[in-house]
């Protein structure tokens, strides 16, 4: 990436790699961009490829993973152990009121092998794994609050 003179981002390259796949051979290839019609079209390939995959990252682990994933202890521990009077309870329970519900029915309907994210996007049987895999490596509650999630951004 490259910073403008405007303070915008512009992409200077994209790599793209095939891993090795039932015996296929791995490439990797370096697209620019071009003024040439050809090469031209391949950058614009290549960066549809790249949003394509970052739609699915942020589909799976950013939204799902980070933010639905993420508040379900919190809403069995606030419904565990705060009565229904508790003033942060109450504070809570419009909030997170149905979290719980959309998440059964996210497992049942958007990221299980045959859904509709995994027929869209590329992880397809691979989700349930990946969103674990991810929150197994990168979440961690005492990063999560403040000051440790301001210094991690």
């Amino acid at each position: 990436m490259f910073l403008t003179s405007t303070g915008t981002l512009r992409p200077l390259a994209i790599e793209l790699t095939r891993p090795l796949n039932n015996g296929k051979p791995q490439w990797k290839h370096v697209y620019t961009p071009s003024r040439d019609a050809t090469d031209a079209w391949l950058w614009k390939l290549a960066k549809a490829h790249v949003l394509a995959h970052d739609s699915g990252y942020h589909q799976l682990v950013s939204h799902w993973l980070r933010t639905h994933g993420a508040t379900e202890p919190y809403i069995i521990a606030t419904n565990r152990h705060l009565s229904k009077i508790h003033p942060i309870q109450r504070l809570l329970c419009p909030h997170l009121r149905y979290t719980m519900q959309i998440n059964s029915l996210a497992r049942l309907a958007l990221i299980n092998a045959s859904s509709t994210i995994n027929t869209s996007f590329s992880p397809k049987k691979y989700s349930m794994q990946l969103s674990s895999d991810a929150y197994a490596r990168d979440w961690r509650f005492d990063h999560e609050a403040l000051p440790a999630d301001l210094v991690s951004r």
